[in-house]
């Protein structure tokens, strides 16, 4: 019948793997209202394997091709499909979120749940004294990586007019994420940020303040030494603050964040905590996945692997019994 008769849908992996085995791609998602390719991309994410080009056409003709089997996974939130009557399956899938991830958002939506940043700071967290003084000790502007060489310090990249506002935010932070049961720290194995750790995640906090690139007026001295001798060495831009604060969790340790919030024209990054531990969550939840799927793919590999060693030493072992 037509899968199409209900408003929601919901399918196991295992029933959408025998559906795809069944029958075309484009018929099956003809039967669910939505594009062969978003069939195809709800068969990526979920893991499901599909048939290959000539499958059809090979069964047409009386073959009997090969069905791949549906690999195992570790993830039991990619279990079960939510297909809902007239969207896009892909779609469906990617904006439905986990369960945790939906009463995350729910209790940060709630006013009585709303992080505010003081205007005045009672007492610092502990996790930020050892940043604090070596911030304070900084003489004039410039923008500190200060995790780099140093254990115990928080990534604190701004301008020194900037700190105040900077350490309010991350003070605010890290308490509103011990008050949510997130366990907050320094990384180990090298890494000498201060994290923050979801869903078994480790995901490092920075706060940094971009720049913006002007034009270079000559000082003083470079006017004066291009008068006597004609030229001068001097730099083409300058990197000027821009006074916006940027609030950043990332967990794979390369350059772009997993999550992050900034300030807008409209709102400042104090009117967006609640935001970004939404963020942070579903940004976590991501890594795990990604985690999980690559450690039961290694499990997969070894059992192979070792079913693979055994062949070797029977068939060695028939060998020297022959001999």
């Amino acid at each position: 019948g037509d899968l199409m008769a209900t408003e929601s849908v919901q399918i196991s992996r295992e029933e959408l793997y025998e559906l795809v085995w069944s029958e075309p791609g484009k018929v099956l998602a003809n039967r669910f209202g939505i594009s062969d390719v978003g069939l195809s991309k709800i068969c990526k994410r979920h893991r499901i394997p599909r048939p290959p080009r000539g499958y059809w056409a090979k069964r047409q003709a009386g073959h009997k091709p090969t069905k791949e089997p549906l690999p195992p996974i570790a993830d039991a939130s990619l279990q079960s499909i939510a297909i809902r009557a007239g969207r896009n399956l892909a779609e469906a899938s990617e904006k439905s979120e986990p369960p945790e991830i939906s009463a995350i958002q729910e209790f940060e939506s709630q006013d009585k749940n709303r992080i505010s940043v003081p205007d005045r700071v009672g007492r610092y967290h502990s996790l930020l004294s050892e940043t604090r003084k070596s911030m304070s000790n900084r003489p004039g502007n410039g923008y500190p990586h200060a995790r780099y060489g140093k254990s115990g310090v928080a990534t604190v990249s701004v301008e020194k007019s900037s700190l105040a506002r900077a350490f309010k935010v991350l003070d605010t932070m890290i308490k509103a994420f011990e008050a949510r049961h997130y366990n907050v720290g320094f990384g180990d194995d090298g890494k000498k940020g201060l994290y923050v750790e979801i869903f078994d995640e480790k995901l490092e906090i920075i706060i940094r303040e971009p720049t913006k690139r002007v034009d270079h007026v000559l000082t003083p001295g470079e006017l004066a030494r291009k008068k006597e001798y004609g030229w001068d060495i001097h730099t083409r831009y300058d990197y000027v603050p821009t006074g916006n604060l940027v609030l950043e969790l990332n967990g794979t340790g390369y350059g772009s964040a997993d999550a992050r919030v900034a300030d807008t024209k409209t709102k400042r990054i104090e009117d967006r905590l609640n935001e970004f531990v939404v963020k942070g969550t579903q940004a976590a939840w991501k890594l795990r996945e990604r985690r999980l799927i690559r450690e039961e793919e290694r499990r997969l590999y070894e059992i192979k692997w070792r079913e693979q060693e055994d062949r070797e030493r029977k068939k060695k072992e028939a060998i020297r019994r022959r001999n």
